[in-house]
């Protein structure tokens, strides 16, 4: 049925509530979802605490009552019209619906079905136990056309869980949005590839400079390392950077780039990526122009690896600028690494 492994999964949380009749999230009403994206086509799981069931809708109309709806951005452009969006419930039966697909141009899928309609080439089961409904749904890869999947390929998705106790559609939990509150496809959330938790890189990892910069390391006092770094970049027209070496990264993974800086001048933060372990860089911002302060600021920051490349460096800097900045607590780890 599904190429979800239970025994192995990443969950994502449904955590805002979008309230239609109240304002609050009813008691005991949560959801969270796995997703795997594959070259046969997608395959969700759902699973949704709620107290009480209601569905007495059908077809096109099933998002009324208790049920599922989720998008994909086909193109990741954030075209309205190239969206590919489902929605699934209980009634009688397990029913999946296409609600919407791009109008078809050049060749066609051989298994496909046309929107809106009841989904051909998939399925649902929806189980249903006491306070908890399962969604385990199939999608080929014909129905989720003109999206095509490459390996490890970040996604542009969105899911929304609705939630009717008998007294009328009541309101909804959503991953990303972009389906209840109108359909903007720009406006979905990004999956990416699931990793195993590492840690990449660490304070004492920066140590390559240009030119332009000076490196000292100040004696830890309980036990964090400072690393200072005097820029003279203003006066070369330049700019003044420290960095880690090339560490292998996995195309389509998403890394988090934490540490504390302070000082008197504007922080920026790249990662400079590459195919293979010595070629030639491609810049990836993940840190705008931060004024630093004499006071120690903390930044968390993520990136996701685009794809086929292979290996980053992550480079803090400055721009034109002379002065100083302080490092300590850095780290470069998956995204997933508590």
């Amino acid at each position: 049925m599904t190429v979800i492994n239970p025994d192995n999964l990443k969950w994502n949380s449904c955590n805002k509530y979008v309230g239609l009749s109240r304002d609050s999230k009813p008691t005991g009403f949560n959801a969270r979802f796995s997703a795997a994206f594959t070259s046969s086509g997608v395959d969700i799981l759902v699973e949704v605490s709620d107290n009480k069931h209601y569905q007495n809708y059908s077809k096109s109309k099933l998002y009324q009552g208790d049920s599922i709806q989720f998008a994909i951005d086909s193109t990741g452009h954030g075209v309205t019209s190239e969206r590919v969006e489902f929605q699934a419930g209980l009634k009688d039966k397990s029913i999946l619906w296409k609600n919407f697909a791009p109008p078809l141009a050049g060749d066609l899928p051989d298994r496909y079905t046309y929107a809106p309609g009841e989904v051909r080439f998939g399925s649902v089961v929806i189980e249903k136990e006491p306070g908890l409904l399962r969604y385990k749904i199939h999608v080929s890869k014909d129905d989720i056309y003109p999206f095509s999947y490459c390996h490890n390929q970040p996604v542009r998705f969105a899911l929304l869980v609705n939630n009717n106790d008998g007294k009328g559609r009541d309101g909804y939990l959503e991953w990303g949005s972009g389906i209840g509150n109108g359909k903007f496809p720009a406006d979905y959330g990004t999956l990416t590839v699931k990793i195993p938790p590492k840690q990449l890189f660490k304070t004492t990892d920066l140590n390559r400079l240009n030119k332009f910069a000076s490196r000292h390391i100040i004696s830890p006092k309980e036990n964090e390392l400072v690393i200072k770094i005097i820029s003279r970049a203003r006066d070369a027209n330049n700019a003044a950077m420290v960095s880690t070496p090339g560490g292998q990264v996995i195309s389509g993974g998403r890394y988090r780039v934490s540490f504390q800086a302070r000082g008197n001048i504007d922080l920026r933060g790249m990662a400079v990526l590459s195919r293979i372990k010595a070629g030639k860089g491609t810049r990836l911002d993940f840190m705008p122009k931060t004024r630093l302060s004499q006071q120690w600021q903390k930044f968390n920051l993520e990136f996701t690896v685009p794809l086929k490349f292979n290996y980053a460096r992550i480079s803090l800097f400055c721009w034109q600028q002379n002065g100083w900045f302080e490092i300590k607590n850095f780290k470069l780890n998956t995204a997933n690494t508590p």
